[in-house]
């Protein structure tokens, strides 16, 4: 079936989207990096050497409003300029979240207080990871480019004052926020939007979002933390999903190399504690998609076929309801992804009644339209 608002591209049709998104993403990112050294200058004339490729960054202060101020052009400003002129249906997709229970969020942050054992253990496994000989540039540099992060997310976390306030800004409120709505709400949507598979869109997109950061120690974690965020956007329906678990796990992080060292929590003697994480999430997870999705869990019967598919839910409901009224009993069920391009939703009854169904909502579509 067609996608509700986008008629189905063409080959050159998706290029030609991904190309422009990626062309204005560089081009903005570039413009970005100048507006935010500017307003760094204003505030700290002496910090224009802060962008200099081999220069110590030691103004912490101007380090940060050149992180917070680049980050929200870049991961906000530039993909929100993007939508708005050139991809009208992934604005209104952005603009419509599914409303969820309190419990939703209380579910996906939970998730991610979970993992913290099991990332433990995909970071060791990560370091013992090596690319191949052909390589080994490509290796170093990510390993040199993860231990300047590292020193200058020391830096952050050792701050005082306001700039406690500031470095939570640019460390776990701006990161959770700005990186969610690029990588979730846009590239994992464009996926989507150019036919991929929902689990080939989550994952190349978790893939991109571990390969941006460009460190190498962090990759693997990363990119399955990643996974984890697309999975609960999609399930859910809504992006601050996502964006709250991803500003738990920052925060969870900051506060670790704050209050514990840069190695964190050391689960090197527990490892038992990450099979107890991996079950829990487990059940946590199902909880999520009972709440999110209840429909994943409805049993129908092997036997039953489908009389219809309808592109918006009411429309569903409408004849579920009318089918119920004459004694015959019918589902509707949820074949839409979260990112309200395409899917549809499928109403189902016993094959035996499929013929009576269907004159049933024959003769209902039929009927004249009260003036």
């Amino acid at each position: 079936m067609k996608s509700l608002e986008l008629e189905s591209f063409t080959g050159r049709t998706k290029l030609a989207q991904w190309l422009i998104f990626i062309g204005i993403m560089m081009v903005g990112g570039g413009i970005a990096s100048v507006i935010s050294l500017f307003v760094t200058v204003a505030f700290y004339p002496d910090s224009f050497s802060i962008v200099g490729a081999n220069t110590e960054m030691e103004n912490a202060s101007a380090m940060l409003v050149f992180q917070v101020v680049s980050s929200i052009l870049l991961y906000l400003l530039v993909p929100y300029l993007y939508v708005k002129f050139f991809n009208k249906p992934l604005l209104h997709k952005l603009s419509s979240n599914e409303k969820n229970p309190i419990s939703v969020f209380l579910y996906a942050m939970l998730i991610i207080c979970l993992s913290m054992p099991v990332v433990f253990w995909m970071v060791k496994f990560n370091r013992l990871l090596e690319l191949p000989a052909f390589m080994e540039g490509i290796e170093n540099s990510m390993r040199m480019a993860e231990a300047k992060a590292q020193a200058l997310t020391t830096m952050f976390v050792e701050a005082e004052g306001w700039l406690i306030v500031l470095a939570l800004i640019g460390l776990v409120v701006i990161p959770g926020i700005g990186e969610e709505y690029l990588f979730r709400g846009i590239i994992q949507s464009k996926f989507l939007q150019s036919g991929a598979s929902v689990h080939v869109s989550i994952w190349a997109t978790a893939f991109i979002f571990s390969f941006i950061h460009f460190q190498f120690y962090g990759f693997l974690p990363r990119m399955v933390l990643g996974a984890m965020f697309g999975y609960l956007y999609y399930y859910s329906g809504n992006l601050w999903v996502p964006m709250l678990a991803h500003a738990t796990n920052n925060l969870l992080a900051t506060l670790e190399m704050r209050f514990i060292g840069a190695e964190g929590l050391d689960f090197t003697n527990l490892p038992h504690i990450a099979g107890l994480a991996l079950i829990a999430i487990y059940f946590v997870g199902r909880e999520f998609l009972k709440t999110t999705n209840p429909l994943l869990f409805q049993k129908i019967p092997p036997d039953w076929v489908i009389l219809n598919e309808y592109p918006t839910e009411a429309e569903a409901v409408v004849v579920m309801q009318n089918l119920l009224a004459h004694d015959i009993p019918a589902v509707k069920v949820n074949k839409r992804d979260s990112s309200y391009l395409f899917g549809y939703f499928q109403v189902k009854v016993p094959t035996h009644l499929l013929v009576k169904a269907q004159s049933i909502t024959t003769s209902t579509n039929n009927e004249p339209e009260e003036k």
